[in-house]
């Protein structure tokens, strides 16, 4: 049995090695990629990762440079196609990449448990 083949479209800018994929025009990737490349781009400030879902809904990450504590913390935002405001919550990065490597087809609040509306 073959798993059928998941695909979304990305985004993202690596500061560190000048290469980035436009919003406006995200790419496809392989979902069983999303993780490893989101473990490379969240380690340094300044970069971001988004996945597009299905319903053009954008689940963007950053590393939030603003947070003390041993581990890094993740910013986490879900941005609701032709809608104002946005999900945002804060998460390891081995809460996000988790998160990354079981995405559903499309994105809705639920996927981020303890989530703030910002708006």
């Amino acid at each position: 049995m073959t798993d059928k083949l998941r695909v979304f479209d990305v985004f993202y800018r690596d500061y560190q090695h000048n290469v980035s994929i436009s919003s406006a025009t995200p790419e496809p990737l392989d979902a069983k990629r999303l993780a490893p490349l989101a473990k490379v781009l969240l380690q340094s400030p300044d970069n971001f990762f988004g996945v597009v879902d299905a319903d053009r809904n954008i689940l963007q990450l950053y590393l939030d440079d603003t947070a003390s504590g041993a581990e890094a913390a993740i910013v986490v935002e879900l941005l609701a196609a032709e809608k104002s405001g946005f999900h945002q919550v804060d998460m390891s990065l081995a809460d996000a990449l988790a998160l990354l490597n079981a995405l559903p087809e499309v994105f809705k609040p639920n996927l981020l448990p303890g989530a703030r509306f910002v708006g």
